[in-house]
């Protein structure tokens, strides 16, 4: 996976056609309306947790909009599946095992490229200082999730076999306790739980950004029903629209968005603004055309990343066969 040729860093960025589909879709759409939505959102700092906080798309729409919290993207798997929700957000790892399971999903929105906001947090007073330090201890993450799977690429590069490590499957909102109760010594995670094990008694030997940096990038998307998207094409437009806006919230005015963030999360603004740090918003002019923000731009589209991420799986066991890249590119 050469993502980063000729030796330039290069950062993640995806052309989502799929934000294109509904310029034409609405054509044939009456303009009919569900009765509401449900939307499945994670306590991370992203703009979907603005449009909540602000009811923005409540009253784009001028429907209700049921909110549904989720601990991490195998659960919003299952109640994509059981039809529980109607639009979610996931990680681009969990996303690429429901499509090669053959999850009716569409990818609608890239909601952000992780870089710094996802990292392993080790206890500082344990002498953990590398990745083979992690020998004999616990590791906590979320199974399934953008942090699971970077946390296997990690030690794979590195040649340190997993059965040298104790790697627990737990909750982000499970981790803080375990990690004060000295359970666990490390974790790989998200913010705003990764900030706050930070500042108790750990450290950061190595976040996601280093991974993308060896060509392994992770994002965070945003997904629909595939039977939703094409019964409702304008109400999936019309909130990707009130996504881009708070996305150029994000990027106008940080400040604003991280006081609007934190409400949410239970967290400082300074805090939230600083964990905004860690990922990249991506506004909808840039997922159409492929470009980044000044010289950077991408050389591959969000299909090669999922695809890559379920070859992976495959090759790890947790996946019993990932399929040609067109079943990807049909979910764009």
């Amino acid at each position: 996976m050469n993502f980063y040729r000729n030796g330039k860093w290069q950062i993640v960025v995806f052309a989502i056609l799929l934000f294109l589909i509904p310029t034409h879709s609405i054509v044939a759409d009456p303009g009919v309306l569900p009765d509401k939505i449900v939307i499945g959102y994670m306590t991370v700092p992203n703009p979907l947790i603005i449009s909540k906080e602000l009811a923005w798309i409540e009253k784009a729409l001028g429907i209700p909009v049921e909110w549904v919290k989720f601990e991490s993207g195998r659960h919003v798997l299952n109640a994509i599946s059981q039809k529980e929700v109607d639009l979610a957000h996931i990680g681009s790892t969990p996303c690429a095992a429901g499509i090669a399971n053959g999850l009716p999903i569409e990818v609608v929105w890239v909601s952000a490229v992780i870089t710094d906001g996802e990292a392993l947090v080790v206890n500082s007073s344990g002498g953990i200082e590398k990745l083979a330090d992690l020998a004999g201890k616990n590791v906590a993450v979320p199974f399934g999730s953008t942090a699971h799977y970077s946390l296997k690429i990690a030690l794979k590069l590195s040649n340190i076999p997993e059965q040298q490590i104790e790697i627990i499957d737990m909750n982000p909102g499970q981790m803080q306790s375990a990690w004060d109760n000295g359970d666990i010594q490390a974790a790989y995670v998200w913010n705003p739980f990764l900030s706050r094990m930070a500042e108790t008694s750990g450290k950061i030997i190595l976040s996601s950004k280093e991974l993308a940096l060896r060509g392994f990038p992770t994002a965070d998307l945003f997904v629909s029903r595939k039977d939703f998207s094409e019964k409702y094409p304008k109400t999936v437009f019309t909130v990707v629209n009130e996504l881009n806006r708070a996305t150029e919230l994000c990027r106008e005015d940080a400040a604003k968005a991280a006081s609007v963030i934190a409400k949410s999360l239970g967290t400082s603004a300074d805090q939230t603004l600083k964990d905004m740090e860690g990922v990249v918003f991506l506004t909808a002019a840039e997922q159409k055309i492929g470009l980044y923000i000044g010289k950077l731009q991408w050389e591959f589209g969000l299909y090669t990343l999922l695809k890559d991420a379920a070859d992976f799986l495959e090759e790890e066991g947790t996946l019993e066969k990932s399929p040609p890249w067109p079943a990807f590119r049909s979910c764009l």
